[in-house]
């Protein structure tokens, strides 16, 4: 989940290394990213976890009006229908490319990515 929400938009793609976060890599923009929502909701619930900090991240430091929703549809057991877990895809996918859009190579407000 993480690497869907992760890996879009941005110039910036990059993986961590023994020295450091995010220091191998390119800035070349991605040509697709798929998100299969029936496969992402195979993933273990810790997973999936992990991935939506990522989408309340976003909302807390991009985009606050996705805060009521999230409010109202995170689950504790971590599983959701897809149309649910498609809305926070896009939605977490639509506040990076507001930052992006301003700083492509995240070297002022696109930091908080």
């Amino acid at each position: 989940v993480v690497a869907t929400l992760d890996s879009v938009l941005s110039l910036k793609q990059a993986v961590n290394a023994q020295v450091g976060k995010n220091l191998v890599g390119t800035f070349y923009p991605p040509v697709e990213v798929l998100a299969d929502t029936a496969v992402l909701n195979t993933l273990p619930v810790r997973e999936i976890r992990s991935g939506l900090c990522e989408v309340v991240k976003n909302a807390l430091a991009i985009r606050p009006s996705m805060i009521s929703f999230l409010a109202a549809e995170l689950r504790p057991d971590g599983r959701y229908a897809d149309d649910v877990l498609r809305w926070m895809i896009d939605e977490s996918i639509a506040a990076k490319a507001q930052v992006t859009e301003h700083d492509k190579y995240e070297r002022r407000e696109g930091l908080v990515l």
